[in-house]
């Protein structure tokens, strides 16, 4: 059963089904054990809000070919990093591309994202 991202919790497994947004640069980073990783930081979204999704190695690459389509991304992972929440596969998440026309397009989830963020700077001052 599909979550909606503002259900998305920290420390926890999920499943949902988001509209891929908005794709960062592609970058190398070192891991805790000190291996190199190429990732990818991509806005997914549905009607409730917006998360990062962090995308590694060879995930990178099949899903930045998917942006402003929908995925499922089921059994994923969610963590807080730097005081938002972060979605990734973790150690047994997979995704899919689905149909699913009920879902925003990419503008109008990005509206709610600048939206939110107006928000937060306006509680900051």
């Amino acid at each position: 059963m599909s979550m909606k991202v503002k259900d998305l919790k920290p420390n926890s497994n999920a499943t949902v089904r988001v509209r891929v947004c908005v794709q960062s640069p592609v970058r190398q980073v070192q891991s805790k054990k000190g291996y190199q990783l190429t990732v990818c930081t991509f806005i997914v979204g549905d009607e409730t809000g917006a998360i990062e999704y962090s995308s590694f190695g060879k995930d990178v690459t099949p899903m930045s070919k998917n942006v402003g389509k929908v995925v499922e991304i089921k059994d994923g992972w969610v963590k807080e990093w730097n005081g938002k929440l972060q979605l990734s596969l973790g150690k047994s998440g997979t995704w899919e591309l689905v149909e699913d026309k009920s879902l925003p397009l990419i503008s109008e989830i990005m509206k709610r994202v600048e939206k939110a963020e107006a928000e937060e700077e306006k509680e900051d001052n």
